[in-house]
Protein backbone atom coordinates (compact mmCIF):
# COMPACT_ATOMS: atom_id res chain seq x y z
CA UNK A 1 0.00 0.00 0.00
CA UNK A 2 1.60 3.35 -1.01
CA UNK A 3 2.04 6.32 1.74
CA UNK A 4 0.52 9.29 1.35
CA UNK A 5 3.56 11.89 1.57
CA UNK A 6 1.57 15.46 0.29
CA UNK A 7 -1.57 15.75 -0.28
CA UNK A 8 -1.31 19.22 -1.60
CA UNK A 9 0.63 17.61 -4.84
CA UNK A 10 -1.75 14.71 -5.62
CA UNK A 11 -0.02 11.81 -4.55
CA UNK A 12 -1.56 8.99 -4.18
CA UNK A 13 -2.76 7.03 -1.45
CA UNK A 14 -3.36 3.13 -1.92
CA UNK A 15 -4.19 4.06 -5.51
CA UNK A 16 -6.74 6.43 -4.93
CA UNK A 17 -5.62 10.34 -5.34
CA UNK A 18 -6.45 12.41 -2.42
CA UNK A 19 -8.72 14.98 -2.66
CA UNK A 20 -8.38 18.46 -1.74
CA UNK A 21 -9.38 19.30 1.88
CA UNK A 22 -10.45 23.00 0.82
CA UNK A 23 -10.63 25.19 -2.30
CA UNK A 24 -7.59 26.75 -2.11
CA UNK A 25 -5.76 23.45 -1.59
CA UNK A 26 -6.25 22.18 -4.89
CA UNK A 27 -4.29 24.88 -6.48
CA UNK A 28 -0.38 24.02 -7.36
CA UNK A 29 -1.50 20.20 -7.80
CA UNK A 30 -0.73 18.58 -10.54
CA UNK A 31 -4.67 17.34 -11.47
CA UNK A 32 -5.88 21.26 -10.14
CA UNK A 33 -7.29 21.45 -14.09
CA UNK A 34 -9.48 18.40 -13.05
CA UNK A 35 -10.69 19.86 -10.40
CA UNK A 36 -10.77 23.08 -11.44
CA UNK A 37 -13.19 21.69 -14.40
CA UNK A 38 -15.23 19.63 -12.11
CA UNK A 39 -16.48 22.59 -10.04
CA UNK A 40 -17.22 25.02 -13.37
CA UNK A 41 -19.31 21.65 -14.68
CA UNK A 42 -21.01 21.95 -10.64
CA UNK A 43 -21.23 25.64 -11.21
CA UNK A 44 -22.98 25.58 -14.76
CA UNK A 45 -25.52 22.48 -13.64
CA UNK A 46 -26.52 24.81 -10.41
CA UNK A 47 -27.31 27.58 -12.66
CA UNK A 48 -29.29 25.27 -15.02
CA UNK A 49 -31.22 23.52 -12.73
CA UNK A 50 -31.96 26.87 -11.17
CA UNK A 51 -30.79 26.08 -7.95
CA UNK A 52 -28.78 29.39 -7.95
CA UNK A 53 -29.20 32.50 -9.20
CA UNK A 54 -27.22 35.80 -9.27
CA UNK A 55 -29.11 38.39 -6.90
CA UNK A 56 -28.50 42.00 -6.47
CA UNK A 57 -28.05 42.97 -2.68
CA UNK A 58 -29.29 45.70 -2.77
CA UNK A 59 -32.67 44.39 -4.49
CA UNK A 60 -33.20 41.51 -1.12
CA UNK A 61 -35.67 42.62 1.78
CA UNK A 62 -34.56 43.18 5.28
CA UNK A 63 -36.60 40.26 6.21
CA UNK A 64 -34.73 37.55 4.12
CA UNK A 65 -31.20 36.60 3.70
CA UNK A 66 -28.82 35.01 1.34
CA UNK A 67 -27.27 31.11 2.19
CA UNK A 68 -23.94 30.65 1.47
CA UNK A 69 -22.61 27.81 -0.57
CA UNK A 70 -19.26 25.56 -0.27
CA UNK A 71 -17.92 22.79 -2.56
CA UNK A 72 -16.96 19.58 -0.62
CA UNK A 73 -14.10 17.81 -2.91
CA UNK A 74 -14.49 13.63 -2.80
CA UNK A 75 -12.58 11.37 -5.05
CA UNK A 76 -15.27 9.16 -6.20
CA UNK A 77 -14.99 5.08 -7.44
CA UNK A 78 -16.95 2.96 -8.25
CA UNK A 79 -17.38 -0.79 -6.68
CA UNK A 80 -14.58 -2.23 -8.33
CA UNK A 81 -12.15 0.83 -6.91
CA UNK A 82 -12.22 2.44 -10.62
CA UNK A 83 -12.30 6.00 -10.33
CA UNK A 84 -15.95 8.07 -11.71
CA UNK A 85 -15.43 10.88 -13.78
CA UNK A 86 -18.12 13.77 -13.51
Amino acid sequence: MASMLCEAEGIEFAGTPVAPRHYNAMFGRTDEALWGDTMDKGFTKCFDMGTWKIVDTADIPPECSIMGTCFSFKVKCDSEGKLLEC
